[in-house]
């Protein structure tokens, strides 16, 4: 959703009256909180004009990247070609049509449209390195903070921001590539995610079997394609 950071501002400054506060009143907190929101802003002109310093500047912009095995395998096996006819028939009402027009080849060719894009595969071959980097200032600064939240004990937007991100690893298995030893405390902050009410509330609309399918997909096409599972997840045969 366009400008979804000012949304949620938004919503924690108006919207939420008697409800536990979202921003910080410490500014030493809420100048922590606004950069990790910022952070985690997807800002696609960034992304078109230079890919990697776009990458190395927000964690959200890593999310298109992160997001190209899961609309391969949602393309591939889940959408039947009526979707995909619709997709295409609504094109000219979006503002990014790029997706709608990837789709019959994502049903077509599976992961294997990666080779026949090749800015789809430079995009899914820096998504790892780029991620590595963002989840590990982010475990920095959940040790400097102290936890469980970004912002110390208090749950805000910053938090707010991460979970889109740390969610789609979770439906693209980008977290199996993610070392727990090495980041133990976002292993746990993701954990404390999942396990809020709110979480598990926002979830009861996603279709479980479509992710879970979209998962089993995503995890046969590594073990198939070894350039798929070493350039894009890391792992090595």
């Amino acid at each position: 959703m366009y400008e979804s950071h000012e949304i949620i501002s938004y919503i924690g400054e108006v919207l939420t009256p008697g409800a536990p506060k979202l921003i910080p009143d410490v500014p030493e907190k809420l100048a922590i909180m606004t950069k990790w929101q910022d952070s985690c802003s997807l800002i696609q002109s960034e992304i078109f004009t230079d890919l990697d310093a776009a990458l190395h500047k927000r964690v959200g912009n890593c999310l298109i990247p992160i997001s190209i095995p899961a609309f391969a395998s949602v393309g591939s096996v889940v959408l039947t070609w009526k979707n995909v006819a619709i997709a295409i028939f609504m094109a000219p009402l979006l503002r990014n049509k790029i997706f709608c027009f990837l789709l019959p080849v994502f049903k077509i060719f599976g992961i294997k449209a990666l080779n026949l894009i090749p800015i789809l595969k430079e995009a899914s071959t820096k998504a790892l390195p780029a991620l590595l980097h963002h989840l590990a200032l982010l475990e920095e600064e959940l040790e400097k903070g102290g936890g469980p939240w970004i912002c110390g004990d208090r749950f805000t937007l910053a938090d707010v921001s991460w979970i889109p991100i740390l969610d789609r690893m979770e439906l693209t298995t980008f977290w199996d590539s993610v070392d727990q030893s090495s980041f133990p405390r976002v292993w746990q902050y993701w954990n404390n995610i999942q396990a809020r009410p709110c979480f598990k509330e926002a979830n009861l609309f996603a279709k479980a079997e479509i992710r879970q399918k979209s998962q089993a997909v995503i995890r046969e096409w590594k073990s198939k394609h070894a350039w798929f599972s070493e350039n894009v997840f890391g792992v090595k045969k």
